[in-house]
């Protein structure tokens, strides 16, 4: 055995296209045109040419090409029809005049073979501009890989792509440390040519140590992060990946903080609960941390990337750095397990990521990228409010949803392995729809009148099934896995829900029935305040997808 010479390559060559991607800009003003991108994307989330047969439909809107100008005020989709294939675009908001904000998507976290991904750093941001069609991003190599030398291409490269009004860029790193000494931190820079400061040198000892670097653990590199970059320069993310960050020993409340809740290594609600449980401020972020260049649009992986990437949502005035920069200090931001779904909180006329120093009355806002299943106000980790659209009546339903979730802790190795059967012993199974399955590897495997088999691996996400049965009403179900085994008397299974706490970290099985069908596409929550706490809405789709606000903070 011997090395050879250089590492072996080999091309990446999309399949045929099994869906349509339509992206268009979340709001829009009657009258003004706007562009649509579509994209074909095969079953492994390659993104995929089209055919030159495009065709777009979009009510009370003039249409041009994949230009389109809606002509009054509303909520609108366009439908996007190539060859045998059909998608709708995410959600538009067409306002009467410009709103004071505007939502621009971003992915904010994720690497290039600069560390441990693929892809330079010119394919790694052309990729989401062109591909991903997000409108910000930020690039976040590992600091004990980065030398002196590869954080100056870095800063050229983000200078070279940075464009205000197309594609806002901010430097940054990830400052990677273990989870005793605080875990992992995204910096994100607002301009190029900042320092780096590490967290070690471990891989790069041929860079010199000094007063700047490294800085170990979290206490000290903040206190080193104040000494060398100005506040209004600087933000700082704790995330989930190799190394969970842990907040409730290592947070700077002086730093303007966001916490990510979805990466490709999986959802993580818990580290907000962790941040909100500590009394700390703090905004809510998605992003992918993924490490196959594909910023924007990462799709699940082999090992510990389990699902896709989430995207973030600012609220800003333009796209400009300055701009998109100020509504992350303000936290004036969401995130998704990456729908552009439209969420929308205030307080009083206060955006989500404020802080009031009394009793409010609380609206949210949710519009769907596919129909909605509940809007839900938390305080702190506690949901105290819920709305569901009007028609949700599971009474005369077939359709039971067997759903199950979670992770086996927070550090590496948290997939669990979920794959098992399901079994009726008197209805019969006409139908098993997978609900946000991520990998195309998993999934139902066999289908038998009485039987389902699957293959599931979740890391904090949920995945499952909707069983159309001939009757809903009579026997058993039996969901039988490696994690647990429940036996459920569907004849009691009427409008109430079946829950299972399994163990691990919030590992969860829930067995309930669920609407024939749904086309609830919008809700909306009011709710007065009547305490302090930390306030905030998750909206939850039928498809399984999710959405975060930033919470509002009253008296905090």
């Amino acid at each position: 055995m011997r090395p050879i010479a250089a590492s072996p390559t080999f091309p990446i060559i999309s399949d045929k296209p099994t869906q349509l991607i339509a992206i268009v800009p979340s709001d829009a003003v009657a009258g003004r045109p706007f562009d649509v991108f579509v994209k074909g994307q095969d079953r492994w989330g390659n993104p995929t040419a089209t055919s030159d047969d495009v065709r777009l439909q979009c009510e009370n809107a003039l249409i041009d090409g994949k230009r389109i100008t809606c002509q009054t005020p509303g909520t609108v989709r366009v439908n996007v029809i190539a060859e045998n294939l059909q998608c709708m675009s995410n959600p538009i908001v067409v306002h009467e005049v410009t709103p004071a904000h505007r939502r621009y998507w971003g992915d904010l976290h994720a690497q290039s073979d600069a560390t441990v991904g693929v892809g330079t750093e010119i394919e790694y941001f052309t990729f989401a501009r062109d591909f991903a069609r997000v409108d910000f991003a930020s690039h976040q190599g590992n600091d004990f890989q980065v030398d002196d030398e590869d954080w100056k291409r870095l800063n050229d490269t983000v200078r070279l792509f940075h464009e205000n009004g197309r594609f806002v860029v901010f430097p940054g790193f990830e400052w990677s440390a273990n989870s005793s000494a605080g875990g992992d931190r995204n910096v994100f820079y607002l301009e190029e040519d900042l320092p780096i400061i590490r967290n070690s040198h471990w891989q790069i000892p041929h860079v010199p140590e000094n007063e700047v670097t490294p800085a170990h653990p979290a206490n000290v590199f903040f206190e080193r992060l104040k000494r060398h970059v100005p506040h209004s320069k600087v933000i700082l993310g704790s995330h989930v990946g190799g190394r969970w960050a842990n907040v409730k020993e290592y947070f700077d409340p002086d730093a303007h903080n966001l916490v990510e809740i979805v990466s490709c290594w999986g959802v993580f609600e818990w580290i907000l609960f962790d941040a909100l449980d500590a009394g700390h401020i703090v905004g809510v972020m998605c992003n992918s941390d993924g490490h196959k260049g594909r910023p924007g649009a990462e799709g699940p992986g082999a090992g510990e990337f389990g699902i896709s990437g989430g995207l973030t949502c600012v609220l800003a005035d333009d796209l400009s750095r300055a701009a998109v920069w100020e509504a992350l200090q303000a936290r004036r931001c969401y995130g998704t397990t990456g729908a552009r779904i439209v969420l929308e909180l205030h307080a009083d006329g206060s955006p989500m990521g404020s802080v009031l120093s009394h009793d409010s009355s609380l609206h949210a806002h949710a519009i769907g990228t596919s129909p909605l299943e509940s809007l839900q106000l938390y305080r702190g980790r506690d949901i105290i409010h819920e709305v569901r659209p009007a028609n949700w009546s599971v009474t005369d339903s077939n359709c039971v949803r067997v759903k199950w979730s979670g992770s086996l802790m927070r550090g590496r190795g948290r997939r669990v392995d979920w794959s098992g059967t399901i079994h009726t012993d008197v209805a019969r199974i006409q139908s098993a729809t997978e609900v946000s399955f991520d990998a195309s590897s998993d999934g139902v495997t066999e289908i038998r009148p009485h039987v389902v088999k699957f293959r599931s691996l979740t890391t904090g996400d949920a995945d499952g099934l909707d069983l159309i049965l001939d009757n809903a009403r009579r026997g058993r179900l039996i969901f039988d896995t490696p994690v647990c085994k429940q036996v459920v008397d569907l004849t009691a299974l009427t409008n109430g829900l079946h829950a299972v706490n399994c163990g691990g970290l919030d590992m969860h099985l829930e067995i309930q029935r669920y609407p024939m069908c749904n086309q609830t596409l919008e809700l909306d929550l009011t709710a007065t305040t009547v305490s302090k706490g930390a306030y905030f809405v998750k909206a939850i789709q039928s498809d399984g997808h999710l959405a975060w606000s930033s919470p509002i903070y009253i008296d905090y």
